[in-house]
């Protein structure tokens, strides 16, 4: 009869239960392999994004805000409009007298007479008739001039008339981009224009910086790519410097085209 509490036995069962115990928490404790992501490995979409996507979108915002700028910089603004045979004349009574009225609508920024005198910009407006004999009456806001109430309670501002408008009386008002023009002739009168100027908006005093900030920007992102170990969107950054003249040129010339097209 084999005695359990034997120094052999005891020591088998000891062994192995301490060796189970052993592989159980081995297996347990085993960590999950990672592998390490190479910071030199190089990327192909980044890449194609700074050799193509960055560089033509830089190149298309360039080509755009320089147009715009040729735009907005330039304070002047100016339009005419023409009167058919069938167009009908109101009516206003100035003075005690009747005058025959014609409407105009100008694309022009809407301007305030006030505003244009206390900032001493430029502004003329005119009437005229080629019908038999020439006639122009204007308005130039370096003359000296006088209000006058209608009827009606509006303020008109007076003209100066020439021609066949010589012995006749004109006035016009203005509401936003609508000029209401009056005067104490029959045969009508056949062209309107409108000129003058004012000051550069802050808009386009921020948009002429786009030109300048551009490059930098685009510097600024290859910099970055670099020292984040993003070598291949600043790889691609550098061929860019190629693409991005290419792209601006083709923006240009498209743009230009639609933008003429349009404005006939």
């Amino acid at each position: 009869m084999i005695d359990d509490n034997s120094p052999s036995i005891q020591s088998t069962s000891k062994e192995n239960i301490f060796t189970g115990n052993i592989s159980s928490i081995s297996g347990l404790s085993s960590p999950a392999s990672i592998t390490p992501v190479d910071p030199n490995k190089f990327i192909w979409s980044q890449f194609f994004i700074g050799l193509f996507l960055i560089p033509i979108f830089a190149g298309v915002i360039m080509s755009l805000s320089i147009l715009e700028i040729d735009n907005s910089n330039d304070p002047y603004y100016g339009d005419y409009h023409y009167f058919n045979e069938n167009y009908e004349s109101g009516t206003v009574l100035i003075n005690d007298e009747e005058y025959n009225t014609w409407e105009a609508t100008f694309e022009i920024p809407e301007i305030d007479i006030n505003e244009i005198d206390k900032n001493d910009y430029w502004f003329y407006t005119s009437i005229r008739t080629f019908d038999n004999n020439w006639g122009d009456c204007v308005f130039d806001i370096d003359m000296k001039f006088t209000l006058i109430e209608s009827q009606d309670g509006t303020l008109w501002y007076p003209m100066n008339c020439f021609g066949a408008f010589e012995n006749n009386t004109a006035y016009f008002q203005i509401s936003g981009q609508i000029f209401i023009y009056a005067i104490d002739y029959d045969d009508g009168i056949e062209l309107v224009s409108v000129d003058g100027d004012t000051d550069i908006s802050l808009d386009s005093i921020i948009l002429g910086f786009l030109p300048f900030l551009i490059p930098i920007f685009y510097l600024l992102i290859m910099i970055w790519s670099f020292v984040k170990k993003k070598k291949s969107l600043g790889f691609g950054l550098l061929g860019g410097i190629i693409v991005a003249p290419i792209s601006f040129c083709f923006s240009i010339i498209l743009f230009s085209f639609l933008m003429f097209d349009n404005s006939w």
